[in-house]
């Protein structure tokens, strides 16, 4: 049995190998678990971040909640939010693996666990800058007004941060992939057919909620 952080760092530097050895994991599900947690609570602590210095959400809200007071209330969903996407986006999975001539052969289980560290890995490279923001908004008096302005008018910082979003999402998308492909074994072009509307659904879900 290998431990928590062997299944964390390994889905960086050997994710085949990571992933594969996950399957053979006598508590593998607990261990996603836990993976996701702590990317939620990652989260958590840069939204009260955002709350207390007062930051507004720097894309269009899609709930009927004031911006005002936006990162107030995603302090009590951001956490349900990514544990609830985590386990429709595996849902998914399985039913799209199900359908046609080859079959899917992973469980419910083994799709939960390996796509748990697949999602984490991304969602904690993009959780990197939102912290550094929410540090410099809560402790260095920064103002958000700065930040939006560097990365909105087009330059340096608006190709940084396009170039940034690009390489989470494709990441994303890679170890989604692996997931897919460990946990049920799919031909290659199904695999990726399967992998990419499993992004998708994430993604979308995620940006619904989360700011």
């Amino acid at each position: 049995m290998k431990s928590f952080w062997y299944y964390f760092l390994g889905m960086i530097f050997f994710p085949w190998r990571a992933a594969s050895h996950l399957l053979l994991e006598p508590r593998k599900l607990p261990k996603a678990t836990k993976s996701i947690l702590f990317i939620g609570i990652l989260y958590l602590l840069a939204t009260s971040a955002l709350a207390v210095s007062g930051a507004l959400p720097m894309a269009p809200a899609w709930l009927s909640i004031s911006t005002e007071n936006y990162y107030f209330w995603q302090i009590f969903f951001v956490v349900p939010v990514v544990v609830l996407d985590w386990i429709l986006t595996a849902g998914l999975i399985l039913w799209l693996s199900r359908g046609g001539k080859k079959k899917g052969s992973g469980t419910f289980e083994d799709t939960l666990a390996t796509l748990g560290f697949a999602l984490t890995l991304p969602l904690f490279l993009a959780w990197i800058p939102e912290a550094f923001i929410s540090f410099l908004l809560l402790f260095a008096a920064w103002r958000q007004e700065k930040f939006v302005e560097l990365v909105s008018q087009p330059g340096v910082w608006q190709g940084a941060a396009l170039i940034f979003l690009i390489v989470v999402l494709f990441w994303l998308l890679i170890l989604i992939s692996i997931a897919v492909s460990v946990s049920q074994k799919l031909r290659w072009w199904r695999t990726m057919a399967v992998s990419i509307l499993a992004t998708v659904v994430f993604v979308i879900v995620l940006f619904i909620f989360i700011r």
